[in-house]
């Protein structure tokens, strides 16, 4: 029973990390998109800036150069960000897939703790109809411990009884001989 139990423990403690783990790759990736989503948001004013800078002077060559590099590099981790959020997601389908067989596992376990208390009820019957049986069978015993010397001197008194019967009858037979003789 307590390996069961320790495994049974192993089982919850198990499934209370990936809980926890699932809940941090889901915090992880609402932050990752929230961040996509604020760089999607700046490169949309880096489009209306650089709209903006093409109309002005010869400085906005430049500015646009700049805001394009920025624009560029802002694309290369909004692309990098991309990758690790599936990559996220993937990880939270596994080990959503992990917490499932760790419920099958744990639900498996309660079903055999439910039978193995079937089992030790039945035991604990029976070994409440033995003791029961154990102690008539000591009654018994007492009581025939008791019978078997009033038993002895009943048997004893009869055949004393039968000598002496014997005797007096040998006594008659003899005189009654001794009569007709």
């Amino acid at each position: 029973m307590g390996k069961y139990q320790e495994t049974l423990g192993n089982y919850e403690e198990t499934i209370g990390r990936y809980q926890e783990s699932s809940g941090k790759y889901q915090e992880t990736l609402g932050k990752y998109e929230e961040t996509i989503g604020r760089y999607q948001e700046t490169l949309g004013k880096y489009e209306e800036t650089i709209g903006r800078y093409q109309e002005s002077s010869g400085k906005s060559q430049e500015i646009m150069r700049k805001g394009l590099t920025e624009l560029d590099l802002m694309a290369t981790k909004s692309k990098s960000l991309e990758k690790t959020c599936l990559s996220q997601r993937e990880r939270i389908r596994l080990l959503e897939h992990q917490l499932t067989a760790a419920n099958d596992r744990l639900k498996a376990s309660q079903q055999l703790r439910g039978e193995l208390q079937l089992v030790r009820d039945d035991r604990d019957s029976q070994v409440s109809k033995v003791q029961a049986l154990t102690a008539t069978i000591v009654k018994y015993q007492e009581t025939i411990g008791k019978c078997l010397p009033e038993l002895d001197l009943l048997s004893t008194k009869s055949k004393s009884s039968q000598r002496e019967s014997i005797r007096i009858l040998e006594q008659q037979l003899t005189e009654i001989a001794a009569n007709e003789k």
